[in-house]
């Protein structure tokens, strides 16, 4: 294999890690604000380093001959479907953890961050869930499969600890249900040939519906 698509596989892994940790380092410099403005400002800086590193990515490691958008209608309407199913599955995994820690489930609720979103915030969770997908699932396979050739089984595993990784601003229990989402998430991209939009289409609809039952639930 040619040592430069070794070497830049390597770096677009690494440099795709952490993305979410340059938000939290500009955040930490900036003045006092609103807690929800905080919020605010932390996922529309997601969104913009997230897609920084991803064009970067790219540049190193192109996918544009490696996207592939499946033909199979019933891979859509399984992602459809997976979508709340993968919220019950997080849900399910929110409420063990809480057990395990001693604290009580009274019922299901929706991280404050979730709340009362604004549009803008709406179409920022929109745009970072596709940019996450073509990172975590669509980079990281030509990265990891196609040019290093390492083992399916880690690349399911690790690109899913490091997608969970990035969600550990909300929390250790946050982390875990992310994790195992991008398990599932992985499986799925995998099942479906590699059909990027299938993994898009769960993760923005998993997205949208959070954000309706946090704008609406009381």
């Amino acid at each position: 294999m040619n040592i430069h698509i070794h070497y830049h596989s390597i770096l677009v892994l690494l440099a795709t890690v952490y993305p979410v940790s340059f938000p939290q380092i500009i955040l930490s410099f900036r003045g006092r604000y609103n807690h929800k403005n905080q919020n605010m400002i932390y996922l529309e800086y997601c969104v913009i380093m997230s897609s920084i590193i991803l064009i970067l990515s790219c540049v190193l490691v192109p996918i544009s001959n490696n996207i592939i958008i499946s033909s199979d209608i019933m891979w859509y309407i399984i992602s459809i479907v997976a979508a709340p199913i993968l919220i019950i599955i997080e849900f399910i995994i929110g409420t063990i953890i809480l057990r395990l820690s001693g604290k009580m489930v009274k019922g299901i609720s929706v991280n404050a961050n979730w709340k009362k979103i604004s549009i803008v915030g709406c179409i920022s969770t929109i745009l970072l869930a596709i940019i996450e997908e073509l990172i975590y699932r669509q980079l990281w396979s030509v990265a990891m499969l196609d040019n290093l050739h390492w083992n399916i089984y880690l690349y399911i595993i690790l690109s899913s600890v490091i997608y969970g990784f990035n969600h550990l601003y909300y929390g250790f229990a946050t982390f875990i249900q992310k994790t195992i989402s991008g398990i599932l998430l992985a499986v799925i991209f995998l099942l479906s040939g590699r059909s990027i939009i299938i993994p898009i289409i769960i993760h923005v609809l998993q997205n949208l519906i959070i954000l309706l039952m946090g704008r609406y639930k009381k």
